[in-house]
């Protein structure tokens, strides 16, 4: 049985069924490699990789024009920031490594907090 989803939603005038667009977006959120999604769904190695741009563009915007407030008169935030580096085997030096820097605000009160990963190369 093929469902055809509204005009509303993001993945409209995809003439899938439901349970292979949901496969492509469960196997997207859990960040799974291009070539095993292609194995389970079904579909090229070019479709999987449209389709997660596709979800990736789509939470993006949401993301963009969905501001976060945290904090607030008389209510504190934790701030926080770290940087991380590939290390193996606590060998060498890592000052040309590239490195990561990782910056973090949460709201203890309602337990609502915020994560930015910031790339330094």
């Amino acid at each position: 049985m093929v469902f055809r989803l509204t005009k509303d939603l993001f993945f409209a005038g995809a003439h899938w069924s439901l349970r292979r667009l949901l496969a492509l977006m469960y196997f997207w959120a859990l960040d799974t490699s291009v070539a095993h999604c292609t194995h389970h769904v079904g579909v090229s190695c070019a479709t999987v990789v449209q389709w997660y741009q596709y979800f990736h563009a789509v939470c993006s915007w949401k993301f963009l024009r969905t501001p976060i407030e945290l904090g607030g008169i008389g209510n504190f935030v934790q701030i926080d920031e770290s940087v991380t580096v590939k290390a193996k085997y606590n060998r060498g030096h890592q000052l040309h490594d590239k490195q990561w820097w990782v910056f973090r605000i949460y709201d203890p009160q309602d337990k609502v907090g915020y994560i930015q990963l910031v790339d330094t190369s």
